[in-house]
This record gives C-alpha cells, sequence and structure tokens, in this order.
C-alpha cells in the first residue's frame, strides 16, 4: 500500500498518475498515513543529501553563517501548495499543513475529499496534492531537511503580475544586488 496517496474504493480513477515518467498509483491499494509518508520523505532526502554525488548536501547549506536567522522566499510550488491547503497566512504555516492534508486524507475512501478539496484544478495536481505537501513539510521544515522555521519563509506568488517559479525566483536571486 503506498502511505502518500488517499485511498479509493471507488471505480474511477484506478490509478493515480505520479507525474514522474509513467508511474502509476494503485488507488485501491493506497491509504494515506501522514507520519508514514513523512518518515518515507524524511529518509529519501537524508540519503540525497547524504549522497556523494551531491554538491550541495543540505548540512553545508544549513551550516552557512547566519542561516538561523535567514528569510527565505516562497517559490512556485511552495507557495502555490501553502495557499492550496489553507496555510498561506496563518501564524503557524507547518502545523496548519500537517493539519489539514492529515483531516483530508486520511481514512478509507478519501478520494471523494480530494475532489472537494481540488474541485477546479487539473486531474494530476489532486492526485499528488498529498504527497507533495508531504514532501514539503518534510523538506522545508523537517529536522532532517532544511528545516526552516515557518516564521522565515515568506513570498508570494507573483512579482508585479507575473507568476513566481522557481527559475524566475533564481534569476532574481542571480541579479539581486
Amino acid at each position: 500500500a503506498n502511505v502518500c496517496y488517499p485511498n479509493n474504493s471507488m471505480d474511477s480513477p484506478a490509478t493515480y498518475d505520479a507525474n514522474v515518467d509513467s508511474i502509476r498509483v494503485d488507488t485501491a491499494g493506497s491509504q494515506f498515513s501522514a507520519s508514514a509518508c513523512h518518515k518515507v520523505f524524511s529518509k529519501v532526502i537524508t540519503q540525497v543529501t547524504a549522497s556523494a554525488s551531491n554538491n550541495y548536501p543540505i548540512t553545508q547549506i544549513s551550516s552557512l553563517g547566519g542561516f538561523e536567522t535567514m528569510q527565505f522566499l516562497r517559490l512556485s510550488a511552495t507557495h502555490g501548495l501553502l495557499k492550496d491547503w489553507g496555510a498561506l497566512h496563518t501564524a503557524n504555516p507547518q502545523q496548519t499543513l500537517e493539519d489539514a492534508v492529515a483531516s483530508t486524507c486520511s481514512g478509507d475512501n478519501a478520494w471523494p475529499h480530494v475532489l472537494a478539496k481540488y474541485k477546479n484544478i487539473s486531474n494530476v495536481i489532486s492526485q499528488n496534492g498529498y504527497a507533495n505537501a508531504t514532501y514539503l513539510n518534510a523538506y522545508v521544515y523537517g529536522p532532517q531537511s532544511l528545516g526552516i522555521h515557518p516564521a522565515r519563509l515568506s513570498g508570494t506568488g507573483n512579482i508585479n503580475g507575473s507568476k513566481l517559479t522557481w527559475t524566475r525566483g533564481y534569476v532574481l536571486i542571480e541579479t539581486a544586488p
């Protein structure tokens, strides 16, 4: 059973599109668990960041002078996920995100909750919303990753009316005075 996707005992869809190559996830065999999914992402984050082929290990980034007080800018997917889950303008976006994901996605036949949550958004986004939100929580806030305090993550989804993607954000960072 996949612990990062909601259970669906309805006839459709029979599989979720994981939006990675041609990987499909069995919907009836899935059973979302916030803690189990977080553990899976934390394990992968730890393995990847400790890899010898990783040029910028998390420990190197998080040990930079001043890291503990730096402000970070939310970019594209981070901003969108926090907004989608109602965590964007809350006192504790990390906890709001965790609570919203767990309450919407847990339990048998959670797919109707997914449809209600993402009623006007593409099917692939809605199918991956829970896994993506849990990954965001593990990577940005988790102790095995960047460990950024929620108050140090700010920003907007747009600058001068243009959607702020990670590429545009990178250009802004690289060209900042």
